[in-house]
Formats: C-alpha cells, structure tokens, sequence
C-alpha cells in the first residue's frame, strides 16, 4: 500500500492514479500547444523582429515550423487588408511549433511531418520530413527527407499514417522502443485541418512492420486481429484455455483450400456489420472462437466465415512442437499470399505465419 497515492480522504486505487496521471499528461499536452500558438501569435504582432532571429528560433525549436517567406508574408497581408482574421496564424507552423516543444518535452526521439503535395488526391507523392534527435539535450535535430505514396482510407482514419510510419520503420529511420511525434495539415485529405499524436513503436508495431506482415493487407486489421488474438490467449473463454486461428488474405484465393463445415454465423450480414476493428464484435468473435476451425478475414478487414476448415497437405511441412491447427496454417501461407494467426490452446501463445514459416511468436 506505501506506493498507493494518498489524498486528504485517504487512500485510491491504484486505477484512479493511473488515470489522474493520464489527465495530468494530457493537460500538459495541451498547455504546450496553447503555449506554442500565444508565442506564435506574439511573433506574428511584432513585425520589427530581423527576419534571421526568426529563422534561428524556428531551427531551435526542431525546424518543424516552414520558414516566412516573402510570399507568406506578403499573402498574409493581404488577406488581414481583406479582413482575413485567421491569417494572422497558420495552422501548420503552431502545429510545427507545438511538436517541437512537445517532443523536447516528453523525450521524443524524432519528429516526422507529413504533407501531400497534391491535397485530397489518392496516391499521390507524400513528403516524409524526419527529424531526429541529435543531441541528448533536445535542442539539436537532424533532418531527413524522401517522398513516398500513401493511399487515401476514410476520413479520421489514421491508419494510412501508421502504414507511413511502418515504411520509416523499413528504412531504418524509426526504431523499436522509441517515441515518435507526428504532425499532418489538412493536405493529407483525412478529414482534419492538422493533427497531432504521440506514438510509441512497441515490439508489436515493430515487428508486423519488419515482417512485412500488412503486404497487400490491411494494416488496421492485421493489428486489431492480433491485439484480440492476444486477449483469446490471455483470457480464455469461461474459464478455460481455447485455441483458434484467424486467416487474412483475398477471400477469393482462400476458397479452394476452405470448406465450411457448420452453419457460417456471419453469412448474409452486411460488410458493415462484419469489419472486424468493429470494437462491438470482440464479444462476438470471442464467442465464436470457441467452435471448431478458423476465421477468415479477407484483405480489407471484413470477416468471411468463422468455423471454417482448412483442406491443404501439409505433410511436407517441417514444424516440430506444434500440432495440426498450426501446421495446416503454416502450410496454408506456404501455398497463399495470406497469413496465419493462431492461438495456442495449450500454451496461451501467439504464433503468426506467413510465407511457409513462423513469422513473430507473441507471449
């Protein structure tokens, strides 16, 4: 109990200090951005200050912010003549300013802004700037630069962003363990005018990026599938261990080495209702992992069938300690471009496949 926070009313769970922690972080958070945009607005009401004190503050704070140019200047001026009030402050240099003292504050090793140069447009070019701490201190950052396609999902949705970040990962840019901050202007086309988020690479996040697990997949449902797999694993299902399997990949190529043995639960509901990052089917698909054989999700993260079995030979496949749930799933990626995340009824653990082999084991 000593490490238990105490009030004047005693003492409080440890999950209501967890919390308040949390609220505390996020205030913080926004203390800074408020900070970072009254000392923009200041900046911007002193039209005396030299041109090259500016630039110099802006490449202290992380060179996130883009440089006034001329141009800005001058546009800016004329849209206050027009009676333009928003002028005064863009969006993306307080974002700017805002990630680099955010970044200084909570330790970040780097600071990655995102923008499209075609705004709205699918697949076109995206400019990743990088930067990465260079200092221990934080005031130094060196930059990075490359420009890659990102396609365009629904609005609000960040998973095109984390496949961004998933690519950073690739190119060895981001590294396993570190904190990153990402900054995006409304040119992304994701239905915000800019976004700003923390992100932390866990071992998860890293290696489903290392293993090129979400090729040609979803990437949000790859993950949503294996953070459930990993609660089937540690929770069970009425008090016991269960073993399942889900496979994602194109339902049309996965048909001929599946057949359905019981009555498919999902068949005859709409797309919708069948998306499995939809947090209202956890329950559900929990449930149904209880019966016998596999799920199959196909590449867009809709479930297929629940019960299904796997007709595929699998002699030929080397895989000592595992049993057959796990050696047709391997055998499976092997013939197919999909992969394999099974559970362990025995052990409690995780197994992914794909390709013919064992791609990341999760405790």
């Amino acid at each position: 109990m000593k490490d238990v926070p105490i009030t004047r009313w005693g003492f409080i769970s440890p999950e209501r200090a967890a919390r308040q922690r949390e609220l505390d972080i996020k205030a913080q958070i926004q203390s800074l951005i408020e900070g970072a945009q009254n000392e923009y607005e200041r900046q911007a009401k002193t039209p005396e200050m030299p041109r090259i004190e500016e630039q110099q503050q802006l490449r202290q704070a992380g060179e996130t912010a883009a440089p006034l140019t001329e141009e800005r200047c001058d546009s800016a001026q004329e849209c206050v003549a027009e009676g333009d009030s928003r002028a005064k402050v863009r969006i993306e240099d307080v974002l700017s300013l805002a990630a680099a003292k955010i970044g200084k504050e909570i330790g970040a090793d780097a600071i990655i802004s995102l923008e499209r140069k075609q705004s709205g447009k699918a697949d076109q070019p995206v400019l990743v700037s990088v930067f990465r701490k260079s200092s221990p201190d934080g005031l130094a950052w060196e930059k990075m630069a490359y420009q890659t396609n990102m396609k365009q999902l629904m609005p609000g949705s960040i998973a095109p962003i984390k496949e961004l970040l998933m690519e950073g990962i690739n190119r060895r840019i981001i590294r396993k363990g570190e904190r990153v901050v990402c900054v995006e202007d409304e040119s992304l086309g994701l239905g915000y005018k800019g976004q700003l988020f923390i992100f932390d690479v866990d071992q998860v996040f890293f290696n489903i990026s290392t293993m090129h697990l979400t090729e040609n997949l979803d990437s949000q449902s790859v993950e949503h599938v294996i953070k459930l797999a990993m609660e089937i694993a540690q929770e069970g299902r009425e008090g016991r261990r269960i073993g399942t399997a889900f496979i994602i990949g194109n339902s049309e190529e996965l048909s001929g080495s599946l057949r359905q043995m019981i009555i498919n639960p999902f068949l005859g509901y709409p797309e919708e209702k069948r998306r499995i990052a939809d947090p209202e089917l956890r329950e559900t698909i929990k449930n149904y992992a209880q019966l016998d054989g596999v799920f199959v999700i196909n590449d867009k993260g809709i479930i297929e069938s629940a019960g299904s079995y796997i007709n595929v030979d699998a002699a030929d496949l080397h895989l000592p300690g595992y049993g057959t749930r796990h050696r047709n799933c391997c055998a499976l990626t092997k013939h197919l471009q999909c992969i394999a995340i099974v559970v362990s009824q025995s052990g409690g653990k995780v197994t992914i496949f794909k390709d013919g082999r064992i791609a990341m084991r999760l405790n």
